[in-house]
């Protein structure tokens, strides 16, 4: 078996290593790479926002009715029998109806300025409406109410529930003060979303 030269010999590998300095330097590269991402991020959601109609039209009368809110005569209870005989009296039209409660009433008004609610552009865009023209806010809180679905068939006892989500309400104008104009419907179990501003346009209390 022939001998191999010095340079034939196979040299053993040098593994290189990282020193201190070097894993600085890309912890760093990195740390830019997520800080310049996330000013990206604030920024695009900003402009998305800006355009929101909430609290920008004006009306002459509080168009939030009292029928929201469960008056002193509707039933207590979740007894759909007790629901079928209330609807004999005051009749609603097949499909499903929510009710807040009276005790809610300061807080649900609040929802449609800056301490109580936020600008919400997420269930309109996901339903396709143009953001741009949406005058509603989503509450910075849970709000439980009484649900009542009605059959088209009046011999079928309504069902009765109690539901506990966020609200979304369309928030206009009235003496210079945002008040409620309707109530939409939480289809999506949407969230407020911390970047979104005030229902105002202000900043949110912390």
């Amino acid at each position: 078996m022939p001998l191999l030269s010095r340079r034939q010999r196979a040299l053993p590998r040098k593994h290189s290593k990282k020193t201190p300095y070097s894993i600085t330097r890309v912890m760093a590269g990195y740390q830019r790479c997520i800080s310049l991402a996330l000013l990206c991020l604030l920024l695009c959601h900003d402009s998305l926002g800006v355009n929101s109609k909430a609290c920008t039209e004006t009306r002459t009368s509080t168009p939030f009715p009292d029928s929201h809110f469960l008056p002193d005569d509707q039933p207590e209870g979740f007894a759909g029998s007790t629901w079928k005989d209330y609807v004999k009296i005051k009749p609603l039209l097949p499909g499903a109806h929510s009710f807040l409660y009276q005790r809610d009433k300061n807080d649900v008004m609040d929802v449609c300025k800056d301490k109580g609610g936020r600008q919400f552009p997420g269930q309109s865009k996901r339903d396709g409406w143009d953001f741009k023209e949406s005058d509603l806010c989503i509450s910075n809180k849970k709000f439980k109410f009484r649900k009542v679905t009605i059959d088209t068939d009046p011999s079928v006892v309504p069902q009765v529930i109690d539901e506990e989500k966020y609200l979304i309400l369309g928030c206009v104008l009235v003496n210079k003060v945002c008040v409620p104009s309707h109530f939409e419907g939480n289809y999506h179990n949407e969230e407020p979303n911390v970047l979104d501003k005030g229902c105002a346009g202000g900043v949110p209390p912390k």
